[in-house]
């Protein structure tokens, strides 16, 4: 089936566009907390999680002890232990680090991350973590060169191809946007630690402010920013790791095409699948609109919208990125889904994409009804991942006492069978 563009300023197409895939997912889907956050343990998880032989790894960005910086943890589904690898700010000054808000990679039995804070000059790290001492390690801190040229700030997830790590950071790289610039690409040598920036964003037209993290298709590593580009809503990009080289492939309207990306994409069928978390334009509770699900063509630029959400019942303000299992998408909405009196907009959802048919169905809608469903989560920012036909996330509150708003959980769905 070929795309239906609809021209919306000279040059720019958006459009309509259906691939092959398979049926949507049939039956209802039951959620299980599997873990309520509090105190040691770690409090508002804002990260995916990762799955290594059967147990579940991820961050807290706060909690863990005193000093509330957040923690890296890990969980077994089956009983649903938790057990604490390492808690941030142990050291002196946050040398090891401070809040990380993104998850953790998996290379070689190690894991790796970032923290947004903490370190020697306090922008950030990337560090290194053994789960089966606790040892931490940062392999790198942030804002070690001059007007933090090396960048500042890190808060997506990192990405590993072959022995360098691939990443990004909100702020740093020297120049625009502020005094501390508009954000970097940055590459870490796993065997050495060196670190190396591959783009210095400059805000327009390139782009600024990259909240999501990179994905690898054949050496070009693609990626969005939150702000920037033409528009100043935000970019589709991509660098080219070999000569360093940035293109933008799509700048966000802030109309019905969609507006600030903070999420990591996915490459399906040679189609980079992506959210806003704003715009869309659909006459929903909030000024620019409540998100939408698209696609770019990474060889034309044309930009495809798959869905718009609308706020109730389909949800609002998408953060997190997208998963592919068995030619369906799969993602959370950190808000909207139901309203109700304890959530204005609805506390968040878990949907499905079919990208044939760009119909969008809602597995489950966090805690729509009365008080006690706080218990069951609420704003899920992270994204999903898929085990075993299970699907696992986070919420960044609910579930637990911590002031009766709940400090966070991690849940299972599990689709029932008709």
């Amino acid at each position: 089936m070929k795309p239906v563009c609809i021209a919306l300023l000279a040059g720019i197409a958006a459009c309509v566009f259906a691939l092959p895939g398979l049926a949507a997912p049939t039956g209802t889907y039951k959620e299980r907390v599997l873990y309520s956050f509090f105190g040691s343990y770690g409090e508002f998880p804002e990260a995916s999680l990762i799955d290594v032989k059967g147990i579940l790894y991820g961050t807290t960005a706060a909690g863990g002890n005193a000093s509330d910086f957040g923690t890296a943890f890990s969980l077994d589904p089956r009983t649903g232990a938790v057990s604490v690898l390492h808690t941030f700010c142990s050291e002196q000054n946050c040398t090891d680090g401070a809040r990380p808000e993104a998850g953790l990679v998996d290379i070689n039995g190690k894991l790796y991350g970032t923290t947004e804070s903490g370190g020697a000059t306090d922008w950030g790290t990337v560090f290194s973590l053994d789960p089966a001492t606790g040892a931490e390690t940062v392999i790198h801190s942030f804002c070690s060169r001059g007007n933090c040229a090396d960048g500042s700030f890190p808060l997506a997830d990192l990405i590993a191809v072959g022995r360098e790590l691939y990443g990004t950071t909100y702020y740093g790289g020297g120049a625009g946007c502020s005094d501390y610039g508009c954000g970097t690409v940055f590459e870490i040598d796993l065997h050495t630690g060196r670190e190396k920036v591959l783009y210095r964003f400059g805000g327009a037209p390139d782009g600024a402010a990259p909240h999501a993290g990179l994905i690898d298709v054949n050496g070009i590593l693609y990626g969005t920013t939150e702000a920037g580009g033409s528009a100043g809503y935000g970019t589709v990009f991509s660098v080219d790791s070999s000569t360093d080289v940035e293109t933008v492939l799509y700048s966000f309207l802030s109309g019905t095409d969609g507006a600030a990306p903070v999420a990591d994409l996915v490459d399906v069928g040679g189609l980079l699948y992506g959210t806003t978390s704003e715009g869309g334009n659909t006459g929903c509770s909030l000024d620019l609109g409540c998100g939408t699900v698209f696609s770019v063509n990474p060889d034309t630029g044309a930009e495809t919208l798959i869905h718009v959400f609308a706020d109730t019942p389909d949800g609002a303000n998408p953060e997190s990125g997208l998963i592919n299992a068995n030619g369906i998408l799969y993602g959370t909405t950190a808000s909207g889904g139901g309203g109700g009196k304890l959530c204005h907009f609805g506390c968040g959802t878990v949907f499905s994409i079919d990208p044939t048919t760009a119909t969008e169905t809602v597995l489950h809608s966090f805690c729509s009804g009365h008080r006690t469903c706080l218990r069951n989560g609420t704003f899920p920012y992270s994204g999903l991942i898929s085990v075993h036909g299970r699907l696992y996330g986070t919420t960044q509150s609910g579930g637990g006492d911590c002031e009766q708003e709940g400090c966070g959980t991690v849940f299972e769905l599990k689709e029932k069978r008709r």
